[in-house]
Formats: C-alpha cells, sequence, structure tokens
C-alpha cells in the first residue's frame, strides 16, 4: 500500500501542495501521510463518511491524529451529506489549532426520467457553505454532485469574508488512539501463529456432508496429535455442496483446542448475507478467515440450479470488507457492536506476473498471510516461493498428496482453476498397475516433497488427499515434517 502511495506522490512532487481526501481506513490514511509527507509539500487531509454512532468521533480522532503526526498543514473533511458535514467539520474544528477544510457533496443523487440530479441547488449549497463558515472553516469546496453553478455560487456567498476566529486549542497528541489500530490488539491466536517465529502447518479439513460432522472432528483429532498448529476448512470447493465451513470449523476448534479458520468466498452469498456470516463466524469464536473469490455454482453438481452472486466481485472486495468491519462497520458505514478482528489471509495460484500484481491488492486490502494451490515439485515451490518474496506476508506453499494416476490425470487437465499438475508427475503413476501401489507411491512422494520444503519454508498448508484413510495419512505426513524441524 504505501508503496502505490509513494509511486503517487512522486509523480505530484512539482504541486505546491498535496490533498489527501475521503480516508476513512486508519491503515491507509496512515501509509497515505507517510508517503505525502516524504515529498516535503505542504499536506491537506480530509476525513471520509467514517460511519455514524458515538464512535463515529472516535475514528475521526484516530485519523486526526495521524494527520497531526505526519505534520499536516490543514485537516478536514469532504464528501458528507449537506446536513451530517456541518456537526462534524464543528467537531474537527475543536479539535484542531491547523486551517479546517470541508467539501460537501451535493446530497443523494436521484434518477428523473433518466437525468442523474441531486438534492442540494447551488443556491442551497451556498447556505451549506455559510454554516461551515460561521464554525470557522477556512476552505470551503464541493464534492461529489457539485457542478461549476454550486462552486459559482459558493465562491459567491464566501467570497471576501475573513475566516471566523477559534478558540486555540491544543492539538491531539501524536500517541492517541482510541480506535484499535488496523493491526489490532485484541488477543488472535491466528495472528499469534501467523506472525511467530514457528513452523505453522495449517490442515485443511473437508466439510464433507457424506462424514457427520463428530466424525470429521474424531478425524481431525489425529491430525491435531501429530503436531498440526491449525486447521482451515474450505467453503464448497468445486461448488459441490458441503457443511457450512464457519460452523464446521468452530466446532474443530472448540473441540480440539487449535485455532480453526473458514475460507469464505464471495460467488454464493450476497452482501447481505456476508455481512451476517463474518459476524456470525466471530461470535463463534473463530478469529481467522480465507477470503477467496469461490468457484463458481456452474462448475459444480448443482450448476442448472445454483446461480453466481454479484453483489462482490472478487476476494479484495472481500478483504475491504472484512477491514470495514475490524474498524466497527458494515459497508454503508452503519455500525456493529463488537467489531470482528479477523486475520484474514488470501490465495494465490501460479507466481506469474499477473497473478503477482492481483496479489499485491489483496496485500494492499488487508491480507496478512498467503496459501498457494498446492505445489507438486520443488522447483515449483521456489519458483512461487521467489515471485512472492518481496511482499510483506507470510507464505504457505500448499501441499496435495495425489493418490491415483486418474487422480493426477484430472487435475492435470485444468479441471481447477490455478492447479498444475507437471507431466512427469503424472507419468510417474503409470509404473504402478494397482491403486494401492499408486496410492502409496502418491503419498510417499507427498511426504518427501512436505520435508523438502519445510528445510526451507516458515509454514505449510496441507491440503488431505481424498479417500477413506486421508485423516490417517494426513496425520502421517504431519509427523514426517515435524520430526524434521525437530531433527
Amino acid at each position: 500500500m504505501l508503496r502505490f502511495y509513494r509511486e503517487q506522490c512522486a509523480h505530484l512532487a512539482g504541486a505546491d501542495a498535496l490533498l489527501l481526501e475521503t480516508f476513512e481506513d486508519l491503515r491507509e490514511a496512515r501509509a497515505a501521510l507517510e508517503a505525502a509527507a516524504g515529498t516535503g509539500l505542504p499536506i491537506v487531509f480530509q476525513v471520509g463518511n467514517t460511519g455514524g454512532g458515538p464512535r463515529k468521533w472516535e475514528r475521526i480522532d484516530a485519523l486526526l491524529s495521524e494527520a497531526h503526526r505526519a505534520g499536516a498543514a490543514a485537516v478536514g473533511t469532504n464528501c458528507r451529506h449537506p446536513d451530517d458535514i456541518v456537526p462534524v467539520a464543528s467537531y474537527i474544528a475543536a479539535h484542531t489549532n491547523l486551517p479546517v477544510t470541508a467539501s460537501p457533496n451535493a446530497g443523494h443523487p436521484r434518477i428523473e426520467r433518466g437525468l442523474v440530479t441531486y438534492e442540494f441547488t447551488p443556491d442551497e449549497l451556498a447556505d451549506v457553505g455559510a454554516r461551515l463558515a460561521a464554525v470557522g472553516v477556512a476552505v470551503v469546496g464541493g464534492c461529489c454532485g457539485t457542478t461549476p453553478e454550486h462552486v459559482r455560487r459558493l465562491a459567491q456567498a464566501l467570497g471576501g469574508r475573513p475566516v471566523v476566529p477559534r478558540q486555540r486549542i491544543e492539538a491531539p497528541a501524536p500517541s492517541v488512539s482510541r480506535v484499535p489500530e488496523a493491526e489490532g490488539v485484541r488477543p488472535n491466536p491466528v495472528r499469534d501463529l501467523i506472525r511467530s517465529s514457528r513452523f505453522v502447518i495449517s490442515v485443511e479439513i473437508r466439510a464433507d456432508r457424506m462424514r457427520p460432522v463428530e466424525a470429521i472432528v474424531k478425524g481431525a483429532s489425529e491430525i491435531a496429535e501429530a503436531g498440526a498448529d491449525m486447521f482451515d476448512v474450505p467453503d464448497n470447493p468445486g461448488a459441490t455442496v458441503g457443511r457450512d465451513a464457519m460452523v464446521t470449523a468452530a466446532r474443530l476448534q472448540e473441540t480440539l483446542a487449535l485455532p480453526a479458520i473458514a475460507h469464505t468466498s464471495v460467488t454464493q452469498a450476497n452482501l447481505m448475507k456476508l455481512h451476517s456470516l463474518l459476524i456470525g463466524s466471530w461470535d463463534l469464536g473463530l478469529r481467522g478467515l480465507l477470503a477467496i473469490t469461490g468457484d463458481a455454482p456452474s462448475m459444480g453438481h448443482l450448476g442448472n440450479l445454483a446461480h453466481r452472486v454479484g453483489d462482490l466481485r472478487s476476494s479484495v472486495e472481500l478483504l475491504r470488507l472484512i477491514g470495514r468491519l475490524r474498524e466497527g462497520t458494515i459497508i454503508n458505514g452503519e455500525e456493529v457492536a463488537d467489531p470482528p478482528d479477523f486475520c484474514a489471509g488470501c490465495a494465490v495460484g501460479q507466481g506469474t506476473p499477473a497473478q503477482v500484481r492481483w496479489l499485491e491488492k489483496k496485500v494492499d486490502a488487508g491480507a496478512e498471510f498467503i496459501f498457494s494451490q498446492p505445489v507438486f515439485t520443488l522447483d515449483d515451490y521456489q519458483r512461487l516461493r521467489d515471485a512472492v518474496a518481496e511482499l510483506p506476508i507470510r507464505f504457505f506453499p500448499g501441499l496435495m498428496p495425489l493418490v491415483s494416476r486418474r487422480n493426477a490425470e484430472f487435475l492435470a487437465g485444468g479441471r481447477i482453476p490455478g492447479i498444475i499438475v507437471p507431466d512427469e508427475i503424472v507419468a510417474a503413476f503409470a509404473q504402478y498397475s494397482s491403486a494401492e501401489d499408486q496410492r502409496r507411491f502418491g503419498l510417499e512422494q507427498a511426504a518427501q516433497l512436505a520435508v523438502d520444503i519445510a528445510r526451507d519454508a516458515r509454514g505449510l498448508y496441507l491440503i488431505m488427499p481424498f479417500g477413506k484413510r486421508c485423516y490417517a495419512e494426513t496425520a502421517g505426513i504431519v509427523r514426517a515434517v515435524r520430526k524434521t524441524h525437530q531433527a
């Protein structure tokens, strides 16, 4: 995030000043202010729509504190409804010694016979400008929906007026912030693991609808005893109906006393349901999520019945939504009690330049760790490791044992996006005729690859193989990796 702001500020270094506007997220504000301060230019910092309720003022205080710390020349607010901006600007004016700016929008848009119009006419907005000037605002402008005529009327109404004197007060101390920083200050066992120096093994436990949840938990207990650190549960992978990922993860965590996270996709739930799912998973005690776009329903067995949901289009948008919840608001700015402070991760397929650029957007949106699609050779792992090496978050290479020639050929056929099985791996299964020998070969190869990766990586994302013995076989791989680290 900081890199992108620095790039923008570098291009604007010839300006007289930099205006940073519509900031709501504390992390984003901190990065933009640091980048802008590096230019040496005067900075005008404006707070955006920080939501409603009493915590609105806490969020404004935190953002103002960052602006004062960065040495801003002026602070203010923009893109607020005219009915809301006057009390907000008045509050800011009472909590800073700096000049105050304010740029209201023209109210809510509406469509009349195909034409987009806004609530406030130029004369009405000029009246709002006069009220802003009366509370000590030094610079009044216009935001969304304002036209040249709006600005002309503001200039006519306010031109030549002296700035109303304000009582001088001490600016907020730079270290004071009543809103938790985006990194979170509450205990979070998932975040603690991600940030620890321990080699962390997360094992994917399928929420299989063909197994009772008690059987899933019992099978996972063997993996926990083998040395797994964390469980993760996929969200209807392959667009196939399974048990609820969040409920299954919560049951695993509660019963086995290991942190568990749920994969959370956007393609199968609308915006209202996603909010409720996220809040509900926090209530269930989950403290981590893997944000994914998810498999389209057309891929699965209900493809002719279920439909893709497009309220959120990608994992990047989901990560931004999770960030809003962390700050205490839903997507429209309304408040939520007990804001969920998830440690959110993201996924990557291959280390191509395009996918790494997309991965950077996920990191900028708030991802704290990366799970990869499975790799099948050490060379594949090393290429992916090198591709993501510059990203400032923890990387977990994925590993999934192949247990038959048919299994390898299916995945090599490109049926699952992001998974690439090299031809030599498929060919290697041909030397074994029996299903049992193929399975033994696949598991031995996976265990050796896991051990080789563990000598270099900081963690492993292990996907269980298919089959009745999947729990015991996965536990065996976990034990082999742990033995390597204990040696």
